[in-house]
């Protein structure tokens, strides 16, 4: 491993968008497996994920290497690897392009604005205790929203609870005690209703209540 887990998690990777070019320097003849853009995982496939995006640096005679990847929408790095049997040192691993620095808070859930379609982060439970306490649906991505993308939710049908449709934004990574972390919402409904709002493990894994009941209009 040059960079990276061996499972290559789709949602474990540095977000390098912007980059044009990735350079390598080391040993001449090394080959490197620089692997992107690893999507959700298939039904039925890898749990660890789709299909990467791949491509083969190879260090040169000179002690130096390059690969262009100006072609990709984004750039999600997940990993980088020695190729199969391969040996060396690698001296040096840069890019070059227009990748925005990380400052202030760093982005705990994944495709939060809803221009993607990865809605792992945010499961949705409908009829909660007559369905397992599971939440094993989805909101649908519609337009509209702050991005021009939104997450709509339809609540359950003749409730007899006004708790039995529940919206989960769950985060990528475990948040030790102490963590300082910022929640930031536009919500809007097709009539005025008040919403509750709760922390929880597994979903029905009551851990307490975070923000005081508020209203949405439309």
């Amino acid at each position: 491993m040059v960079f990276g887990n061996t499972n290559v998690y789709y949602l474990w990777y540095a977000d390098l968008t912007g980059t044009k070019t990735f350079y390598a320097e080391g040993t001449p003849g090394l080959q490197l497996r620089v692997l992107m853009n690893r999507p959700v995982p298939e039904e039925g496939g890898d749990a660890h994920g789709g299909k990467t995006v791949e491509r083969m640096l190879v260090i040169g005679e000179d002690g130096k290497g390059s690969i262009d990847v100006s072609d990709l929408e984004f750039v999600h790095l997940n990993c980088i690897k020695v190729n199969w049997g391969g040996s060396g040192i690698v001296k040096a691993f840069y890019m070059e392009g227009t990748v925005k620095p990380v400052v202030g808070l760093m982005s705990l859930i994944s495709n939060g604005n809803a221009e993607g379609t990865d809605l792992e982060s945010f499961p949705v439970s409908y009829d909660g205790p007559n369905n397992g306490n599971t939440a094993n649906e989805r909101p649908e991505i519609v337009d509209g929203g702050v991005t021009g993308k939104c997450f709509k939710v339809t609540t359950f049908d003749n409730p007899t609870e006004t708790w039995h449709t529940q919206f989960y934004v769950k985060s990528d990574e475990v948040l030790p005690k102490g963590t300082k972390w910022q929640l930031k919402m536009s919500i809007k409904a097709d009539r005025s209703s008040m919403i509750t709002t709760s922390a929880q493990g597994t979903p029905r894994q009551w851990k307490g209540s975070m923000l005081d009941e508020f209203g949405v209009t439309t």
